[in-house]
């Protein structure tokens, strides 16, 4: 995988106490390796107590609101983002390049009480409208962590909450002017997936809007071999399939209608939007 070894070396100043990116990327894929193994042999206990060597990762993550329990499916998720936040920035970079020049049109109309669902690292969190009431939720407190980070950045008002979208305990009802999500749909697995579109149409307004990004197999028999090339890659460190069944889950919803799909780049990239009815 290709760096920019301009940013690595920024990225790294001040986290990595001098390990190369090499060394990172191999650590990442080490202590994720350990963590899902230890989840899939039924061992939780050992899956949440692992943690990447501090003298690598620097600071532990610091405590966010919420005091959830994940749905039972999530749990290795959880443990898998846990540990890959520590990482998520520089492995993720290669795609970041391009998905930084979507974001401001992507959020630019986004208006009122917003939910983001999958904050992850706050990629997001800077291109929104200084008018917009932002309510940010992740499953990895770890993740929330690093989104903190990214808080002094924004221009409108942010509160960071420790949620599972599949059950948003913590979210009232009715209460958001939209909902929006990037790349966190194909990320959950498919029998949970109908929990959280669920959850969407909940703590929609009526006529509340939602708009989700997320990124599929391409019908291009060389494209689509490039991703078949990097799907193991991809599961192993973020969970990601690009199999899953994310557009029909919202069809099949009986109170959110699309309103648009369309695609970023190629047949790969999908945007669905909608409203709640």
């Amino acid at each position: 995988m290709a760096y920019d070894s301009a940013h690595i070396s920024r990225s790294f100043s001040a986290n990595s106490n001098g390990y190369s990116p090499q060394m990172i990327e191999k650590s990442a894929l080490k202590w994720i390796v350990l963590a899902t193994t230890a989840m899939e042999g039924g061992n939780e206990s050992l899956a949440g107590a692992i943690n990447p060597p501090t003298s690598i990762l620097g600071q532990p993550a610091i405590s966010m609101e919420g005091n959830m329990k994940p749905h039972e499916t999530n749990l290795l998720l959880q443990a898998k983002y846990n540990i890959t936040a520590y990482f998520y920035d520089i492995l993720d970079y290669p795609w970041e390049r391009v998905y930084r020049q979507w974001r401001p049109s992507l959020e630019g109309d986004l208006r009122g009480k917003v939910l983001e669902v999958g904050v992850g690292t706050g990629r997001n969190l800077q291109f929104y409208h200084q008018d917009i009431d932002l309510v940010a939720i992740d499953l990895s407190n770890q993740m929330l962590h690093r989104a903190k980070k990214r808080m002094t950045k924004s221009k409108c008002k942010v509160r960071l909450v420790n949620e599972d979208a599949t059950t948003m305990q913590s979210i009232n009802s009715n209460e958001y002017d939209w909902v929006f999500s990037t790349f966190m749909c194909c990320v959950m697995p498919d029998e949970i997936q109908q929990l959280a579109i669920k959850q969407f149409s909940r703590v929609l307004k009526q006529d509340g809007r939602f708009r989700v990004l997320e990124i599929v197999f391409s019908k291009n028999s060389q494209i689509k071999k490039r991703q078949e090339r990097l799907a193991s890659f991809v599961e192993k460190v973020y969970g990601a399939r690009f199999d899953r069944n994310t557009l029909s889950y919202f069809e099949q919803s009986p109170h959110l209608k699309i309103t648009n799909t369309s695609y970023l780049k190629d047949d790969t990239y999908l945007l669905i939007e909608g409203v709640h009815v």
